[in-house]
């Protein structure tokens, strides 16, 4: 694919995208990262493709720049968190998914992938090429992180230290289906308390849940660094508590037990409000289902502010003799130095032995009240 146009300037990460595939009006593009050795950044471009060999080179166009709300105006940069290297801004390893919104997510990283604050972050538009903007709202940051490490290394960045020793370097990723369930397979440091700006670190492959909300907008409940459901086309069972009836007492944003949603980054605007929040005393979350199913599992996920964190749970019961009695959340999840709950953990079960029920009631006795992300419960 040799060109003109990037001249000697570096060029990395292709990726391919169909678009409409298997219609009539079936198109294909490709995306990739070029250095911009004038301005001195990296950014993303994108071309449409005629044949799996051949590029109109016509339809180029640059689609994302580090830092900037849209590639029409690269002087205007307010996202500081795609710019926190000094030099060479970076935006690269881009991989697009298109939503049943019929909006493009163009999707991206940031800052290098030596660096802790390598993420992934996305911008979205109306066809393939573009314009692509990102959300942004002025004094709100990382307003469109997809996945990744929120932070930076300045003082009103510390609160994000607390990171240090659950992710880093979460970035260049792609997406894949497992059946009907989206992945996102990701880099990560091998050395989750990486700390250093300028050197290389060894890499592994994670991987996590992509979803989207009701507006079609992709989020992703992850990194996550804890036991979590395999997708259902492996082990043939799912998580039976999406779409059943939930009933509380002395509980606040009781839809949010099953909404799919977990919070991630505790301290980002577009994520208040979205935990399930337990009265002091007792509490009950009953979950019911439209059907008997068998249970295989469960996951109670947990609040990601250590100081609203469940630690013990008071019973969960699933009818018929099957109940579960003062479970403690793992100390391998939770901080307790710098008091910081790892997103994304959860109490965990697996059923030893498996038995049917239609219901599952959960009761927290907590003198100061507390906070829980999501329910799932795992059954055929």
């Amino acid at each position: 694919f040799s060109n003109t146009i990037d001249g000697n300037n570096d060029v990395l990460d292709i990726t391919i995208f169909i678009d409409n595939e298997g219609t009539s009006n079936e198109k294909m593009y490709m995306y990739y990262s070029v250095d911009d050795n004038i301005r001195q950044y990296q950014k993303i471009v994108g071309v449409e493709m005629t044949s799996p060999y051949t590029v109109n080179w016509s339809t180029y166009k640059t689609l994302v720049i580090p830092g900037a709300v849209n590639s029409t105006n690269y002087l205007h940069t307010p996202l500081s968190w795609e710019r926190l290297r000094t030099i060479g801004f970076i935006a690269e390893a881009p991989f697009m998914i298109k939503s049943d919104n019929g909006k493009y997510y163009l999707t991206y990283s940031v800052n290098g992938c030596w660096n802790k604050y390598y993420n992934v972050c996305y911008a979205v538009s109306d066809s393939p090429l573009g314009n692509f903007v990102k959300p942004y709202e002025k004094n709100q940051s990382w307003t469109n992180l997809l996945l990744g490490y929120p932070g930076d290394s300045t003082e009103s960045g510390k609160i994000y230290q607390q990171w240090s020793g659950f992710a880093s370097g979460t970035g260049h990723h792609c997406f894949f289906n497992v059946g009907d369930q989206i992945m996102i397979g990701y880099h990560a440091h091998q050395n989750r308390d990486h700390n250093k700006e300028d050197k290389w670190e060894e890499r592994y492959f994670a991987f996590d849940y992509l979803y989207f909300d009701n507006d079609g907008v992709p989020y992703c409940n992850g990194p996550t660094w804890s036991p979590q459901p395999l997708p259902d086309a492996m082990t043939g069972y799912t998580n039976v508590a999406q779409g059943a009836s939930v009933y509380a007492e002395n509980v606040i944003n009781m839809n949010a037990v099953n909404d799919n949603y977990i919070v991630d980054c505790y301290n980002l605007k577009q994520e208040e409000g979205k935990e399930v929040v337990l009265g002091s005393g007792l509490s009950y979350i009953e979950i019911e289902f439209d059907q008997e199913y068998t249970i295989t599992g469960l996951a109670i996920y947990n609040s990601s502010f250590y100081d609203y964190a469940v630690w013990n749970i008071e019973y969960i019961d699933f009818g018929n003799g099957n109940a579960i009695y003062y479970p403690e959340f793992s100390s391998k999840f939770y901080d307790e130095d710098k008091e910081f709950v790892f997103p994304g953990s959860a109490f965990t079960f697996e059923m030893i032995k498996e038995f049917k029920t239609n219901k599952v009631v959960i009761c927290f006795n907590l003198p100061e009240g507390g906070q829980i992300n999501e329910v799932k419960v795992l059954g055929y």
